[in-house]
């Protein structure tokens, strides 16, 4: 049987499916994202997802007749997007970006600020809102952006817009990053935001992510050289350092907005590879916000059947996701080691089979290049089942 025209990989932002064995290197507690959403008081069902074989990788009674499906384990040494999405595409980053719980060194501050001609306001590792209500009135006096940290090698760039323009502050945000080319930094991401003190919001379309120590991937650059089209959203793109080649997809900075976007794609694109991740879930997890995140998975899941029944026989689904963000564990902050789920649909599947936990995120990637025909990935082993 011939192999795939197009191939859709959707990234659900932060839904994990069970802590991994080393979650105690990045938290203290367990976390199933996904499993803790089903157990909360509220009824909550998932049909489409549980239909594609989400339901036998929780637990919850019902098999998949027509979806493979699995659990991926993450090798990486990061608990983010970033180092979730490289390691799908077949390059794992093996060695763990910085972790540290503070701030650059008072000599390191100086000679950056000295070389961006800018103060640099907070230097502290602090979650979002924290950081903006407690170094707003500094940032305003200064006229200096605020920087902060998080886990993963991730440092946070922030300025109200009435201070410093978006164009401004990212601007300010790439010249930091190539900075710190060759430290153990991992990428910066700027934070336009607006209102006032304990009502900001954060201006997502106006966002930048500034990779420090990478290059294109492989996989885009053989894909490219088979004439093969990629297509992804506009935050990937950034993540991936804005590589050549590459069509992105600048509408859509909510799931609504990218859902219609996607069947646009769908509708006009006959051939390719198109990666699509979508980022609400992970901003209720991290808001802690129950109900939201259960409210937008159940909006996705009934998007997704829609999606499905235009699909073509030569069309292959893999929905996945690039880390846990439990919304009902309080006491942890950021994001939580979990398994993934993987859950893979095309129309010409005839049978489902649970295919376990697969060893790596890379796994993906590999069938991507094995499908299209390239150069294979440096590891992950491809999903013969659906050939």
């Amino acid at each position: 049987m011939s192999r795939y025209k197009r191939i859709f990989l959707f990234i659900l932002d932060g839904c994990g499916c069970g802590e991994q064995p080393d979650y105690r290197e990045y938290h203290s507690c367990r976390s199933n994202t996904l499993g803790d959403l089903f157990k909360t008081p509220v009824k909550f069902s998932l049909p489409k997802l549980e239909s594609l074989g989400l339901s036998q990788l929780l637990g919850l009674g019902r098999n998949s007749d027509t979806a493979i499906h699995a659990k991926l384990q993450e090798i990486s040494k990061g608990n983010d997007t970033f180092a979730g999405v490289w390691e799908m595409i077949g390059e794992p980053f093996l060695r763990r970006f910085a972790t540290r719980e503070k701030g650059f060194n008072l000599s390191k501050l100086r000679v950056l600020e000295k070389t961006m001609e800018s103060k640099l306001v907070g230097n502290e590792y602090i979650s979002g809102y924290k950081a903006l209500d407690k170094y707003y009135a500094k940032h305003v006096e200064l006229a200096a952006p605020i920087v902060y940290f998080s886990d993963d090698g991730v440092i946070l760039f922030a300025g109200h817009t009435k201070i410093m323009s978006a164009i401004e502050l990212n601007r300010l945000g790439a010249h930091l990053a190539r900075l710190l080319k060759n430290s153990d930094y991992a990428r910066v991401i700027t934070r336009p935001f607006s209102g006032k003190p304990g009502a900001f919001k954060r201006i997502e379309k106006s966002r930048k992510d500034f990779i420090i120590n990478k290059s294109t991937p492989k996989l885009f650059k053989s894909l490219s050289r088979h004439g093969i089209s990629i297509r992804m959203t506009e935050h990937l793109h950034h993540l991936f350092g804005n590589p050549k080649d590459v069509s992105v997809l600048r509408s859509g900075q909510d799931n609504r907005a990218l859902m219609s976007s996607v069947i646009h794609d769908l509708r006009r694109e006959r051939k390719g590879f198109f990666m699509y991740v979508f980022q609400d879930t992970d901003n209720y997890g991290h808001k802690k916000n129950i109900t939201g995140f259960q409210k937008t998975l159940r909006g996705f899941d009934k998007w997704l059947g829609f999606f499905m029944r235009e699909m073509l026989r030569t069309d292959l689904l893999m929905v996945t996701a690039d880390h846990g963000c439990n919304p009902t564990l309080r006491k942890i902050r950021g994001h939580n080691r979990e398994f993934v789920p993987l859950l893979v649909y095309s129309p010409r599947l005839q049978t489902g089979k649970n295919l376990g936990v697969r060893n790596t995120f890379a796994d993906i990637g590999q069938t991507i290049a094995y499908n299209f025909k390239v150069h294979p990935t440096m590891r992950g082993a491809h999903f013969h089942e659906i050939f």
